[in-house]
């Protein structure tokens, strides 16, 4: 019951975002798909997957940001081992300064995540995250993205035989991707 509670206010967070883009007039819009690497400094293993997001400027410095990951890692638990995987939807509010050919940046926001692991029942969760990255633009078109980021992430078990009841998801964040100015 518990994370369908935190999936509502996640879900609530990214429609007023929306709603908040929309009706704020919007100077620009991109899309950017890269790699992520997620160095854990937790209970499991480093992960490795994909990312998409979608950004829209408001008036400046600020943009929202909607993003969405999919990673893959390992865990070693005293209740057993195997793979993990980990869905994200987050919405990120981005502060930026641009000059000349880059543009460096800072936020702050929430992912929901939906977490699967081996034979082990853990809940979904919301998670705080905080960014820092920059953008270079390649062509009016075309931008680099590169961006670190520190995600706190603490999910929930049932089983009484893990002390305590928690595992720690923590990580930095390394990502790299390609902006598509729309």
């Amino acid at each position: 019951m518990k994370h369908v509670e935190m999936m509502k206010i996640g879900l609530v967070c990214a429609a007023i975002a929306l709603l908040f883009a929309r009706n704020a007039e919007a100077l620009d819009h991109r899309v950017t798909g890269g790699l992520e690497v997620d160095s854990m400094m937790s209970d499991v293993d480093s992960a490795a997957g994909a990312y998409v997001t979608y950004e829209v400027d408001l008036p400046e410095p600020i943009s929202v940001m909607l993003d969405l990951n999919y990673v893959k890692g390992s865990f070693s638990l005293p209740l057993g081992s195997g793979d993990y995987t980990s869905l994200a939807i987050g919405t990120y509010l981005i502060f930026s300064q641009e000059y000349d050919n880059w543009k460096p940046y800072l936020g702050v926001g929430g992912a929901f995540h939906f977490n699967h692991f081996d034979n082990l029942e853990f809940d979904d969760k919301l998670s705080m995250v905080w960014l820092a990255g920059s953008k270079y633009m390649l062509s009016d078109r075309l931008i680099l993205d590169a961006s670190l980021r520190y995600r706190t992430l603490r999910v929930d078990t049932e089983d009484a035989s893990l002390t305590p009841n928690q595992v720690d998801m923590d990580a930095i964040v390394f990502r790299f991707g390609l902006v598509y100015e729309l």
